[in-house]
């Protein structure tokens, strides 16, 4: 058994052995005299036999979300608890990304490891050529060779559609030979902001959202044309990751109380 520490008067503590993953599972708490309380979380992936089915972190947390929400809107709203809530609401955000990507990899539920990020190459810098001196043509990429032809110097935009976040390339002059397509807002210098649609599938995988929700959270993160996202929100309904709940209601493909392996 193993005690942890708490700023409430209860007592709480870890009653098992680490299990998969390294973490404890059973958890037992008592408030004062009351009766003890037992919390099993869940063990091992859910897809896999001989697992334990049992809460999830995101579970915990959404109880305290609700919880300081509804404090934050009653008699006694501090700026402690708008802390604590936009803490909580950050770490459930983060679950969320990560079960997104474990159900886009198609690993969610079983013992494998997902990528976290994908790492785009910074772009070479550019040298100068002389006037008198013509480089020589590079040769014709396989990923060139596979893109959409031009229509006329008049219409310099095309679709090509970015491999990060499924939105519209429309700088296909700028694009690195051999790289991933990517659109302004995916490119190198804007690698530190997550996809848009990993923003979207990250706030789904707590649970239904509205349109409005989902401005918000891409607001949230950076991304403030409501137009881009509602177009990323029509290709992810078409390309079958999301799907539609209701009258300007969305959800994931497989949507579960709680989404997390």
């Amino acid at each position: 058994m193993k005690a942890i520490p708490t700023n409430s008067p209860c007592n709480l503590a870890a009653i098992d052995a680490p299990g998969p993953g390294g973490a404890h599972h059973i958890y037992a708490v008592q408030a004062l005299s009351s009766d003890v309380v037992r919390l099993q979380f869940q063990r091992g992936p859910r897809g896999e036999p001989g697992s334990v089915t049992g809460l999830f972190d995101d579970d915990l947390l959404a109880v305290v979300e609700d919880r300081l929400a509804a404090f934050q809107t009653g008699d006694f709203p501090s700026s402690e608890n708008a802390d604590a809530l936009a803490g909580v609401r950050a770490a459930r955000q983060a679950l969320g990304m990560r079960v997104a990507r474990r159900m886009a990899q198609g690993v969610l539920g079983l013992s494998v490891v997902h990528v976290e990020a994908v790492t785009v190459p910074a772009p070479a810098e550019a040298t100068t050529v002389v006037a008198s001196e013509q480089p020589e043509p590079e040769p014709e990429s396989e990923l060139a060779r596979s893109s959409p032809p031009a229509t006329s110097s008049a219409s310099p935009k095309h679709a090509w559609i970015c491999d990060s976040c499924t939105g519209t390339v429309q700088r296909q002059h700028e694009q690195l030979p051999g790289q991933p397509w990517l659109c302004s807002q995916c490119r190198p210098e804007r690698a530190a902001k997550p996809p848009m649609a990993d923003i979207l599938l990250a706030a789904l995988a707590t649970g239904p959202r509205t349109a409005l929700q989902l401005l918000e959270a891409a607001r949230a993160a950076g991304y403030t044309s409501s137009d881009s996202t509602r177009v990323l929100v029509s290709k992810l309904l078409k390309a079958g990751r999301i799907r539609r709940t209701g009258p300007g209601s969305y959800a994931l493909p497989e949507q579960g109380a709680s989404c997390q392996a």
